[in-house]
């Protein structure tokens, strides 16, 4: 977007403003390394709702000619902020301006702001105005009592609005249904049919993602337990199933059960009972068993002993018993 003008040197009645002094404003100006100043509407030190705070446009930088005038190079300019200007809902810009050099010379004024105005608008008779502003008269407010802060403003001209829209269209909001055509009505249901046809898509997807999340939780957690031989691998799948099925509650109390269970397979190949069944099973009832997995696996040619006992268990689940 060109420049636009914000402010002159000058001498007014706040104050002494010569070239030098608005040209120490203008080098001043880092936006990289020190506040970088908004685009605003209205004159605000504190916003009461998520939309004012939004900037409507960021200055870039500022310059200035030889009679000093300031401009301002302003990007990211919003759409809203380029129609209220072309249909003249705001008609005045306001530079606003840090003061430092005042409280210690060696400091700088620093450009803070530009702020786009409608109703608030500074009121200041013309007694108070003095000197002309670029031929329109200038405005002039401290933010407050003491402040540093100090805004100077001036209606926008005719040239300056068309820097934002040269065929400014007026804004149009989504009408009510009752108050259209039962042709505008039947547009406007399908149109929110076919939101609530978006929002049930992102529902599902969220839904799917839950439940892929539930699945690889559980997986990771089972696998520790069939790895450590406290989960038969024929059973895995089947308790991973079950497991994301239930509530969180139910969930963690059916994990603490089989937690406490004791080991019942080596997937190395060693069948391990806990010091309870030990007493029970006769002495070298555990290689028996690891034999006939053994000779199982040899007979079906499986791959490995774990998918052996696996398929043992799933065919003869007496054979894993105690006092086998």
């Amino acid at each position: 977007m060109p420049e636009l003008l914000i402010f002159q040197a000058g001498n007014y009645p706040q104050g002494d403003w010569p070239i030098d002094r608005v040209k120490r404003m203008a080098k001043s100006y880092d936006p990289e390394n020190n506040v970088e100043a908004p685009a605003v509407i209205g004159h605000r030190m504190y916003a009461d709702t998520d939309e004012a705070q939004y900037a409507h446009g960021w200055v870039k930088s500022v310059r200035v000619d030889e009679k000093g005038n300031l401009f301002a190079d302003v990007a990211d300019i919003s759409e809203t902020l380029k129609t209220a200007v072309a249909l003249k809902r705001l008609r005045y810009i306001s530079a606003e301006i840090y003061e430092l050099d005042k409280d210690d010379p060696k400091q700088d004024p620093y450009l803070s702001a530009i702020a786009f105005l409608g109703r608030d608008n500074p009121a200041v008779t013309a007694t108070k105005i003095g000197t002309s502003f670029f031929s329109k008269g200038c405005s002039y407010t401290p933010a407050a009592e003491n402040s540093t802060l100090a805004r100077f403003t001036r209606r926008l001209s005719r040239d300056d609005i068309k820097l934002f829209d040269k065929e400014p269209k007026e804004e149009k909001s989504m009408p009510e249904p009752n108050q259209n055509t039962p042709a505008d009505k039947t547009s406007f249901e399908a149109a929110l049919a076919g939101k609530e046809a978006e929002i049930a898509q992102y529902k599902k997807e969220n839904d799917d993602l839950k439940a892929a999340s539930r699945k690889t939780e559980a997986t990771n957690f089972y696998t520790g337990m069939r790895d450590g031989g406290k989960l038969i691998p024929a059973m895995f799948d089947r308790v991973v199933t079950f497991d994301t099925r239930m509530n969180s509650a139910d969930q963690k109390e059916f994990r603490e059960i089989l937690a406490s269970f004791g080991t019942v397979l080596d997937v190395s190949g060693q069948h391990i009972a806990s010091k309870d069944k030990a007493k029970n099973n006769p002495a070298g009832g555990g290689d028996a068993l690891s034999a006939k997995i053994r000779a199982y696996q040899k007979e079906k040619n499986l791959s490995s002993f774990s998918e052996a006992a696996a398929a043992l268990y799933a065919e003869t689940p007496a054979l894993f018993e105690e006092g086998e």
